[in-house]
């Protein structure tokens, strides 16, 4: 069988949900994102 599996490419999302929500976060605190609001991500 070839390419990836289904329960490995379940498991990649949350992983790559948690990174782009501390990618997000690292740019507010280090005021790269402009604007006044810090991000919301619920």
């Amino acid at each position: 069988m070839a390419g990836n599996s289904p329960g490995q490419n379940y498991n990649n999302r949350p992983d790559s949900a948690l990174g782009q929500a501390l990618d997000a976060w690292k740019a507010a605190e280090r005021e790269i994102v402009d604007g006044p609001l810090r991000p919301w991500l619920g």
